[in-house]
């Protein structure tokens, strides 16, 4: 649902240069979840790429347009850089004169299901390194346009294999055991280790290539205040198929625990490049179970440890979403 299509210049930026940035913000009965944060990602995009205006400004109309859903489901704000002269270069920031476009995707979160777990892809199409751009959620989406075709079609040639989602690296020009991995096209990738003292969360560095996702900043606070260990580091292929455990974070999905990755080989078969089937219940929640503070000083490479660290995050997740009731705009 469009809430301000007319808003849109066949001159603005955005159509021509991919000029903009945008937010896609999961909202509860009309309250947003992680809302400060989205706005300053959006803040830091704005300053970013010189798309000019008032960012208070804006954030105010944000604020305004979700006081005006009452309903569950997916906002999405898009900021674009206005109309220019023609050529590459901005606007002066007295020209400049940035747009507001608004969309309502009412649908279920998925933050409130601890879903069955699901299979990773990985892409041939690979993530440029940009380090001006790390981090930003910003219009230019091809490689993740591409990326989603490519997975959902080998999905679709294999479908027993419950593939859900594609896994992007950096540079795959590079032989593939080196190759960085990045994150999925639609969300952050976290994987578990253990060196018998506490849990160790490595998730992949974005200083060249990413997005920095809310929810992924939140599994890294939750992570700290545990006590447990967070690493932003380059994650391989090796490292990742050496895990102890593989899970997702993003805005669409919540907390996804990841069960495979697979990879298409040159005669064009499905192969099985890391397996976590075993390490997970199969089981879907929809209600948290409280869940004590665990003793992770005795825990070892066990199967259930992966388990319980997944599980108290999510209970985490679902803790901030009821805390929503408390949190006026």
């Amino acid at each position: 649902m469009d809430l301000n299509s007319d808003a849109l210049s066949l001159g603005d930026r955005a159509l021509h240069y991919g000029h903009g940035a945008f937010e896609t913000i999961a909202l509860l009965q009309g309250r947003p979840l992680f809302f400060e944060a989205h706005m300053a990602r959006l803040s830091w995009a704005i300053e970013r790429l010189h798309l000019g205006g008032d960012p208070q400004r804006l954030i105010a109309q944000i604020r305004s347009a979700c006081h005006a859903i009452t309903e569950t489901g997916l906002f999405k704000v898009i900021v674009t850089a206005g109309e220019g002269p023609r050529g590459y270069a901005s606007p002066s920031v007295s020209l400049a004169k940035p747009r507001l476009l608004t969309f309502w995707y009412p649908q279920p979160l998925n933050h409130a299901l601890y879903r069955a777990p699901s299979a990773l892809y990985l892409c041939q199409t690979g993530l440029a390194d940009q380090p001006l751009l790390a981090g930003l959620k910003h219009l230019n989406r091809l490689e993740q346009v591409v990326a989603t075709d490519e997975w959902q079609q080998v999905r679709e040639r294999y479908p027993e294999h419950n593939i859900e989602g594609g896994l992007m690296a950096a540079c795959r020009c590079e032989a593939d055991a080196q190759a960085r991995l990045i994150e999925t096209t639609t969300a952050n990738l976290f994987l578990i280790e253990f060196d018998g003292v506490t849990p160790l969360l490595i998730t992949p560095s974005l200083l060249n290539a990413g997005v920095e996702g809310v929810v992924r900043r939140f599994v890294m606070e939750v992570a700290h205040g545990f006590g447990w260990r967070v690493e932003e580091a380059v994650v391989t292929l090796s490292r990742l198929s050496q895990a102890n455990g593989c899970f997702i974070t993003g805005t669409g999905v919540g907390i996804q625990r990841i069960n495979a990755l697979y990879e298409e080989g040159v005669d064009a078969s499905l192969q099985l490049i890391a397996d976590w089937g075993t390490l997970w219940r199969a089981s879907e929640r929809s209600e948290p179970v409280v869940v004590p503070n665990l003793d992770y000083t005795e825990l070892s490479q066990d199967d259930s440890a992966s388990e319980a660290v997944v599980y108290q995050l999510w209970v985490a997740l679902q803790y901030q979403m009821r805390a929503l009731d408390a949190v006026t705009l």
